[in-house]
């Protein structure tokens, strides 16, 4: 228009009219305008005015602009494609246009964007957790196609010589066959000393999936990565930082500070079942309650536990679901145990606090063999220079970074890390499912004692 604005922004097809005469069409169309904008100067009473809005029909030109001189709208002038046609128009057009004077005036007041803001958060929670409500099964939530592709179509699998039968599985099937002395307690000071070892370095930018394959061709463990986004960036920055937070202000028993894993204070909180328990339990936190609470609850960290839990469906869907089949049962007949994520399948977590984080070499050999635990590390560290996630029996030396996410079978493969380099700081994430709790469920909420 002459004002400049944009009427018909919408994508256009041209389709040829022997008719039609441009010259004429903008001739007429100038004249129209002309006319228009006289009519519209009239005062809202004028006689002219009201006739002229009263005649006009929705979708009408008063002139010809066509070569079959007709009044009505002529889609086939304008080129419009409607099945192209955008749902909205675009914010600088119509609703940018001068207003009519003949039609009510809208309000010249600003919106209360902090109002606007608080309403759509307080819309996107209650979205949430309909969805969550909506869930046919705690703990399904299973990933788009656009995700299974973005994760598996680029993922860069690292083959090993290991079978399935070399992991060391006990009898039962429930828990794995304890560490031998001389495969735990130790662990490699530095890089260097796990290549002079003949260790294979694997180099991950911790986004990349690189699933592990056995000589079977079986997935038995994932390096998973994380989002490529500045926001999950940004949780697990946070994470961090609340974590370092409440373990500084923390008073650690000399139990937590040293334990076969290694020697920095961690702390465990969920559901488990030990040797020689009659029924599953909650684990006791003592004075450290409050603190986990806060972390279970905290956004970011369970935005981690959210992604772990996606991220263990999607490459592993059967063993999932085998989790949710056996753990929906477990809390629908025990209601006094309670979960600690709402959407992660996990029923425990282990935090291990700063400031520099590194297991020795170890097996978790209570949890489920044929389950993964999710591991996520957090810092502020260079993970070409220490941080590195060991695994003996496989002689490979992984590249772990800040952020990343790794799915291991920890019952049954011998893990470590390397301490990171001095000054920068390390914590870790873990999730995990004790194998007990499957062998309660399997023997239908009994122990074996009592079968």
């Amino acid at each position: 228009t002459q004002s400049g604005k944009q009427f018909l922004p919408f994508q256009m097809t041209a389709i040829e009219n022997p008719n039609f005469d441009l010259a004429l069409a903008v001739k007429l169309a100038s004249e129209q305008e002309t006319t228009d904008d006289a009519i519209l100067a009239l005062p809202e009473n004028d006689p002219d005015a009201v006739e002229f809005w009263q005649t006009r029909e929705i979708g009408s030109l008063p002139g010809s602009v066509h070569g079959n001189h007709s009044d009505k709208l002529d889609l086939e002038f304008f080129h419009i494609n409607l099945s192209e046609a955008p749902d909205r128009m675009p914010a600088n057009s119509v609703a940018e246009a001068e207003p009519n004077p003949l039609k009510r005036k809208l309000s010249d007041d600003k919106p209360d964007t902090l109002k606007t803001r608080r309403k759509n958060q307080h819309a996107h929670r209650w979205r949430q957790k309909r969805s969550d409500q909506k869930a046919p099964e705690f703990g399904r939530h299973p990933p788009s196609l656009k995700v299974i592709d973005k994760f598996k179509k680029d993922a860069t699998p690292i083959k090993t010589d290991i079978t399935c039968e070399d992991f060391p599985v006990a009898g039962g099937g429930y828990t794995a066959m304890p560490s031998q002395s001389g495969d735990k307690g130790w662990f490699f000071a530095t890089l260097e000393e796990a290549l002079a070892a003949a260790y294979r370095l694997i180099m991950w930018d911790g986004k990349t999936s690189k699933p592990l394959i056995c000589k079977d061709g079986c997935i038995f463990a994932v390096l998973a990565g994380q989002p490529d986004s500045v926001s999950y960036a940004e949780a697990c920055r946070l994470a961090y930082e609340t974590i370092m937070e409440e373990g500084k202000a923390a008073d650690f028993s000399n139990a937590q500070l040293h334990h076969k894993r290694g020697d920095f204070p961690a702390v465990n909180i969920g559901v488990t079942m030990g040797l020689g328990a009659t029924y599953p339990t909650n684990l006791q936190t003592g004075k450290h309650n409050d603190m986990l609470q806060r972390l279970l609850a905290n956004p970011n960290i369970q935005r981690l536990a959210n992604f772990a839990d996606t991220a263990f469906n999607l490459w592993a869907p059967n063993v999932h679901k085998s989790y949710c089949d056996h753990l929906n049962k477990l809390f629908e007949r025990l209601p006094y145990l309670w979960r600690i994520f709402p959407r992660s399948i996990y029923p425990a977590a282990a935090v291990n606090f700063g400031p520099n984080v590194f297991t020795k070499a170890h097996r978790d050999c209570m949890n489920v063999p044929a389950g993964w635990c999710a591991i996520q590390a957090l810092g502020t560290f260079d993970p070409t220079k220490g941080g590195h996630f060991v695994l003996p029996d496989l002689h490979l030396v992984i590249e772990f970074p800040p952020g990343a996410l790794i799915l291991v079978p920890s019952a049954t493969l011998t893990h470590a890390n390397i301490p990171v380099q001095e000054g920068k700081r390390r914590v870790s994430f873990t999730q995990f499912c004790a194998g007990g709790l499957f062998c309660f469920i399997d023997n239908g909420f009994r122990t074996e004692v009592r079968l």
